[in-house]
Formats: C-alpha cells, structure tokens, sequence
C-alpha cells in the first residue's frame, strides 16, 4: 500500500514555486522528513490530505487519488498538525471516543479502544501525576495534547499515519516510549512523521526523506537520502 506522488508541483499562497516531485514514493514502514526551515515540509504534509492545493500532479494511497477519491482516501488515512487541537470542554477519553464514533465505532467499541490508547500512549499516568485525571482538555499542558495528538492519529489503524512535530513541548523520555509506539505502527501501515528529533527517528530504523531546493528524495531505511 504505498503513497505515490506523481508530477507534484506545490506553490506557496502567493504562487511562488514552492516544490517539484516528479516521483516519489513512500511504502510501508517509518519514514522521516528533513529539510530546512522554509523548505516546505509541512506543506507537503498538508497538501497530502488536500489541505494545501496542488498546482500539478496527483497523490494516491494504493491507487486513491486524494483529490478525485477524497473520501476514501480520508478513510484510509489519519493527519496530527503541529498545533494539534482538541475540544477542550471534553476529557481526553471523551475525545478519542468521539473521534472513533466518527470513524464508525459503536459507543461501546469506541470508549474501550480509546481508553486503551489514552493508556497507551502514558496520558493516564501523566493527568493522575498532575492531578488532572479525568480533567478536561482544557487544562491540558502542551507535551499532554501531544500525546493526546498520538492517541488520536494510532487509535484508527489507518493505512497512513502523517504526524507534523508530534514532540513539541514532550520530554525525552516520554519521546523514547511514543517512538517506539510509531515504530510498531509502523510495521504495517506508512507512518510519515516531521520532526526535529531525527537522530531519535534514526536510532529507531526510520527512513529519511530530504526536501532541498524544492526536491524530495526518498531514501532507504536508516539512510540518507540520495
């Protein structure tokens, strides 16, 4: 089940030429993107699930066209932004839970699955520690909505899994747990992940893609890109 870009060309909102892929491919496993800062790699991201236009070009998940099979390729697929943002009147459970519904999820099914990945991902611990448990996502601190960010994208068992700064604001040894939570997702689904913890990403088998000068090269596992 690989994601394919074909022919990509990206602008800025401006219409600058921002970037060209005239092919590359992601197959299944955990794949990290570098580059510098401007280059384009959140927009990438975005335009991934359509929230960035394409100039040219088309992306597909196993043959979904993103733009022509929106809603399949949404189905098949899951996106953390950077700011990740959550309704804040609801616990965190309440959230995941909503968020299963949306997917299909019976009540039942979806509280028990989210429940399980609000463990998971250490958010249990955490809001009892910080006397927050059962507290709304209001009052959550930065690292908490990133973890909360992780439950959310992990708990669908999507195909594609894109994560854009999923560490910010989460301390180092909370990033080593939620790593190796992406790394065995990453087992059977594309796990597309920005961050600037790449040596981290690398320790845990990662594959490099490199965005420069308006180019994305895809390397191997653990490697640089060419």
């Amino acid at each position: 089940m690989p994601l394919d870009l074909v022919d990509v060309v990206i602008h800025t909102p401006s219409g600058r030429p921002l970037l060209n892929v005239p092919q590359a491919r992601f197959g299944v496993g955990l794949n990290t993107l570098i580059g510098p800062n401007g280059a384009g790699k959140s927009t990438l991201l975005r335009a991934i699930f359509g929230l960035h236009p394409l100039a040219g070009g088309s992306i597909a998940l196993s043959g979904v066209d993103s733009r022509r099979e929106r809603r399949r390729f949404l189905a098949m697929s899951v996106f953390q932004s950077q700011n990740f943002v959550a309704y804040p009147e609801l616990d965190g459970i309440q959230f995941l839970s909503y968020c299963l519904s949306l997917r299909g999820f019976s009540g039942r099914q979806a509280r028990q699955r989210a429940g399980q990945m609000f463990e998971r991902v250490g958010l249990a611990e955490v809001a009892e520690v910080a006397g927050a448990a059962g507290a709304r996502i209001a009052g959550y601190s930065q690292g908490m909505l990133q973890r909360l960010g992780l439950a959310y994208a992990l708990q669908l068992d999507t195909a594609l899994c894109v994560l854009d700064e999923p560490f910010a604001g989460v301390d180092p040894q909370a990033r080593q747990h939620l790593g190796q939570l992406l790394a065995e997702a990453a087992r059977d689904r594309i796990v597309l992940i920005c961050t600037h913890h790449v040596d981290e990403m690398l320790a845990l088998g990662a594959g490099l893609a490199e965005i420069r000068a308006g180019q994305l090269s895809v390397g191997l596992p653990g490697e640089p890109s060419a």
